[in-house]
């Protein structure tokens, strides 16, 4: 994904200039308050169980871990409700029954947990656990080069995995739609 460049021309200390000051504090100030508001949400002691039936009421669990991207922020941006906790296994967990790992392709944690072996050990403990497991793989473009000679392996050892591909957090967020 190419950074796109935007140049905005203002008149100093005009209405417009300090207007845009103004709603870019907000918008900063709304997000931050946002994060930082979930995230010190704090569970008791939940076994999965309890924490995948909590996942039945419409609510997502999401590893606080996840925060670092953008994608809880964006799901929250669609009106789903999310909650942060320490998920040991899967990164989102939406039902009782679908628990979801989430792997960035762009900045190389695909990559990174195919070579380390972390991503077998994960799905191993996804599948073992949920009945409907997710690999979704995001930021996804046709140039990536990923291992697909690997992702295939993987669904043969783990017969029940769904692999999802998406190419930004906004269809991620189509994707949690229609999971839901």
């Amino acid at each position: 994904i190419q950074p796109k460049i935007i140049t905005s021309i203002f008149i100093l200390n005009s209405i417009q200039t300090h207007r845009y000051a103004d709603n870019l504090k907000k918008e900063t100030s709304s997000e931050e308050r946002i994060i930082k508001n979930l995230t010190s949400y704090v569970v008791s002691k939940q076994t999965y169980a309890e924490l995948k039936n909590s996942a039945k009421n419409g609510l997502i669990l999401v590893d606080r871990r996840e925060f670092a991207s953008r994608l809880p922020f964006s799901l929250y941006q669609q009106s789903f409700k999310i909650i942060p906790v320490f998920l040991h296994i899967a990164d989102y967990i939406l039902s009782d029954e679908i628990g979801l790992e989430r792997k960035d392709v762009e900045t190389g944690d695909f990559a990174n947990s195919l070579r380390s072996g972390r991503l077998a050990k994960q799905l191993k403990s996804l599948c073992s656990t949920f009945k409907k497991p997710i690999l979704l793989l995001e930021n996804y473009t046709d140039s990536a080069n990923f291992g697909e000679k690997q992702i295939y392996q993987l669904m043969t050892v783990h017969k029940n995995l769904t692999v999802f591909w998406s190419n930004s957090e906004r269809q991620t967020s189509l994707i949690f739609e229609i999971l839901k």
